[in-house]
C-alpha cells in the first residue's frame, strides 16, 4: 500500500518506468523546442519593427528582444541535447531531467518576464508557457504542485507591483492553476500507465525471446538454439572440437526423494557447473537430466572428473554421477543433429556399465548406429513388404518329449542387411516406441500360418505370442488379436498371450485392463522370463497366469544351489495353480533334472531351433 502511494507521487518507481517517462519528456522537448524556435524567430522578426514603429524605448526593446533571444537560444540548446540524448544508447537520465527542468523554468520565467514588462497586467504569454510546461511534460505530482505554487506566488508578486487584482481575476486565476494541476496529473498518470503496459509487453517479449533460445529451468541454451550456434561454430573451425552428451545418473531417484523443486535446483547446479567448466564452449540442456556440450577437445578427462566430483558432493544420500558420450566431428559441414545423436548413442552404450563413465563414438558404433537408424526408418516398409518373418521354436511335454506347441519369434529378412538379428531390431524398436508395428505383424502371420496348416490338413499346434509393455500403450492388443483370430478363423485356445515379468513391473494400467479382457475371453496367459532380472513375487500374488516361463539364465550353471532354486520355483508355481515351462534347455542332463523336478513343458535348442513353419512341418 505504501509502495503504491509512493509510486503515485513519483518517489518510488521501477527504473524502466523512470526511463520511459524521461524518454517521453525528451521527445516532448523536441516538439517544445521546435515550437519555441519557430515562434521566437517569428516574434523577433515581427516585434522589432513593431517596437520601432511604436516608439518604444531602447530599454524596453532590449528587455523584450533579449528575452526572445535568450528563450530562442535555450530552445536551440534543448533541441540539440534532446537529439543527442535519443541517438545514444548510454543515457544520463538525471542530466536529461535537469536539462528539461531548466528549459521549462526558462519558459515559465519567460512568461513571467513578459507579464512583468507589459504596460498592462497581461498573463497570456505566461498561460501559454504554462500550457507547454504542464501539457507536454509528465511531471511527478509533487513537482507539478511546486511549479504551480511558484507561478501563483510569482504572479501575485508581479500583480502587487503592477496593479491591484480584482476578485474575479483571482478566482479565474485559481481555476486556471487547478486546471494546470489536473492537466499535469493527467499527463503523468497517462504516461505512468503507458509505461507499465510497455514494461509488461517488454517483459513478455523478453520472456518469449529467452525461452526461444534458453532452457526455462536452467537458463542455459536449449537444444534448438544450441544446434544453430553449433552449426555456426563448426563452420568457423572443426579443429579440436568435441561433442559431449552428459547423462545425470540417478536423477529420478533424487527427484522422488526430494521433490521436483529440489530436482530443478539440482539441474540448475549441474548447468552452472558445466557452464563454468566449459567456459567458452556451448552448453545446453537437451531434456530431463540430459545435457549437450560443444567445446575444445582439451583436458576432457580432468574436466569430467571435476564435474563428477562437484555433482557427487551435492548430495550424499543419493548417489549422483554422470555418464558421458563423446563424438569428434570430422568436417565443417557435418549434420549437427547427427553429431548430437552420435554422442548420445555413445553415452547409451555405457548406460548400464557401472565401471565406465566415458565413451567416444567410433567406427564400430557408427556401423551399429547406421543399422539402428535403418531399422527405425524401414520398419513400416518391412511390414508392408513382408520382410518380417515368423520362426517357430518347439515346446515339448516334459514327460513324453512330444511337441505340444510353439513359441512365435520374429525375424527380419532384409534385402540390404540380410537376416537381421532380433537382438538388434527388437531393442531398437522398443526404444523408439515402434515395437507394436512388428508385434501386430507377427500376430497376423501366426494366424495366417495356422489357417494354411488347417487347409492342408496338417496338425495345428497352440502358439504363444510375445507382447511388449509398449504394445499395450501403442495399440489395442486385445482388438488386434481378436481381429486376426476372426479373419483367419482361429480358436481362442490356439493362441497363448506371453507378457514379460519386467512389463508387469512397469505396468501403466492399460496392461491390467487388457489382461483382464483376455482372461474374460478364456485365453491362456503366460508370464515370460521369470527370474531374468529381479523377480518380484508381487507379480505372482497380484496377477493370475496359467503358465510360468522360467528364464534360461537359471540353467547356465547347474549347481546344486541353482537346482534347488528351480525346484522351489516349480513347486511354488504348482501350489498356486500354475504350470511351468523352462526355456533354454540344451542338454540331456538339464532335461532329466527338470522332468524330475516336475516341470510340465520344456523349450530349447535340445528340442529344436526356431525355424519357419514350412521347415517345422517337414
Amino acid at each position: 500500500m505504501i509502495n503504491g502511494l509512493l509510486e503515485k507521487v513519483g518517489i518510488k518507481l521501477p527504473s524502466s518506468t523512470k526511463n520511459y517517462i524521461a524518454d517521453s519528456n525528451v521527445y516532448a522537448s523536441i516538439y517544445m523546442s521546435v515550437i519555441v524556435i519557430i515562434l521566437e524567430t517569428w516574434m523577433i522578426q515581427r516585434m522589432f519593427p513593431y517596437f520601432i514603429e511604436q516608439n518604444k524605448s531602447a530599454t524596453y526593446i532590449i528587455q523584450h528582444l533579449g528575452a526572445y533571444f535568450i528563450f530562442l537560444f535555450v530552445g536551440v540548446i534543448m533541441f540539440a541535447y534532446a537529439f543527442y540524448y535519443l541517438r545514444h544508447k548510454k543515457k544520463n537520465r538525471t542530466f536529461a531531467t535537469a536539462a528539461i527542468m531548466f528549459f521549462c523554468m526558462v519558459a515559465l520565467l519567460f512568461g513571467l518576464w513578459i507579464t512583468y514588462t507589459s504596460n498592462t497586467f497581461n498573463i497570456i504569454t505566461l498561460i501559454t508557457m504554462s500550457i507547454y510546461v504542464f501539457g507536454f511534460y509528465a511531471w511527478y505530482p509533487w513537482v507539478s504542485i511546486l511549479l504551480v505554487v511558484f507561478v501563483h506566488i510569482a504572479v501575485y508578486y508581479i500583480a502587487g507591483i503592477k496593479e491591484e487584482l480584482s476578485l474575479g481575476f483571482k478566482i479565474n486565476f485559481i481555476i486556471i492553476e487547478i486546471s494546470f494541476i489536473v492537466m499535469a496529473f493527467h499527463s503523468y498518470f497517462q504516461r505512468l500507465t503507458t509505461a507499465k503496459e510497455k514494461k509488461n509487453l517488454s517483459d513478455t517479449n523478453d520472456y518469449l525471446r529467452r525461452i526461444a533460445t534458453h532452457d526455462e529451468i536452467t537458463g542455459i541454451y536449449n537444444l534448438h538454439y544450441f544446434r544453430q550456434l553449433a552449426k555456426d561454430d563448426l563452420e568457423k573451425s572443426v579443429d579440436n572440437k568435441i561433442f559431449l552428451f552428459i547423462d545425470l545418473e540417478n536423477f529420478k531417484s533424487y527427484n522422488n526423494k526430494h521433490g521436483f523443486a529440489m530436482g530443478n535446483d539440482l539441474l540448475r547446479h549441474v548447468a552452472a557447473v558445466l557452464s563454468e567448466t566449459f567456459d567458452g564452449g556451448l552448453v545446453a540442456r537437451v531434456s530431463d537430466d540430459h545435457f549437450i556440450v560443444l567445446c575444445e577437445n582439451t583436458d576432457i578427462s580432468n574436466k569430467l572428473a571435476s564435474i563428477s566430483e562437484k555433482i557427487k558432493t551435492q548430495h550424499h544420500e543419493v548417489y549422483l554421477g554422470i555418464k558421458v558420450g563423446a563424438y569428434i566431428p570430422l568436417s565443417k559441414d557435418e549434420n549437427i543433429n547427427l553429431c548430437c545423436d552420435h554422442a548420445r548413442y555413445a553415452c547409451g552404450m555405457i548406460k548400464k556399465r557401472y565401471d565406465e563413465d566415458f565413451c567416444i563414438y567410433d567406427k564400430n558404433m557408427d556401423d551399429t548406429f547406421i543399422k539402428r537408424q535403418y531399422i527405425v526408418n524401414n520398419i513400416d516398409k518391412a511390414v508392408a513388404n513382408d520382410y518380417i518373418k515368423v520362426f517357430y521354436q518347439p515346446i515339448v511335454d516334459a514327460k513324453t518329449g512330444i511337441k505340444c506347441g510353439y513359441e512365435a519369434l520374429a525375424r527380419w529378412q532384409d534385402p540390404t542387411y540380410g537376416m537381421l538379428s532380433p537382438g538388434i531390431f527388437i531393442p531398437v524398436l522398443e526404444e523408439h516406441r515402434q515395437i507394436h508395428k512388428l508385434d501386430k505383424k507377427v500376430v497376423e502371420i501366426v494366424c495366417r500360418d495356422m489357417k494354411e496348416n488347417k487347409e492342408k490338413g496338417t496338425r495345428v499346434f497352440p502358439t504363444s505370442l510375445n507382447f511388449s509393455r509398449l504394445d499395450f500403450e501403442r495399440m489395442d492388443v486385445v482388438g488386434v488379436v481378436e481381429e486376426y483370430m476372426k479373419e483367419y478363423d482361429i480358436e481362442k485356445d490356439m493362441l497363448h498371450i506371453e507378457v514379460t515379468e519386467s512389463a508387469m513391473s512397469d505396468n501403466t494400467g492399460r496392461l491390467d485392463a487388457a489382461l483382464d479382457e483376455f482372461r474374460n475371453r478364456q485365453m491362456a496367459l503366460w508370464l515370460d522370463d521369470f527370474g531374468s532380472e529381479y523377480s518380484s513375487l508381487n507379480v505372482l500374488k497380484d496377477y493370475s497366469f496359467d503358465v510360468l516361463k522360467i528364464d534360461m539364465k537359471f540353467l547356465s550353471n547347474m549347481s546344486e544351489k541353482s537346482k534347488d532354486i528351480i525346484a522351489s520355483i516349480i513347486k511354488m508355481a504348482k501350489s498356486i495353480g500354475m504350470k511351468t515351462l523352462t526355456e533354454g534347455v540344451e542338454t540331456e542332463e538339464q532335461k532329466e533334472f527338470l522332468k524330475e523336478a516336475g516341470c510340465e513343458m520344456l523349450q530349447g535348442y535340445f528340442f529344436g531351433k526356431p525355424m519357419p513353419m514350412s521347415e517345422q512341418i517337414k
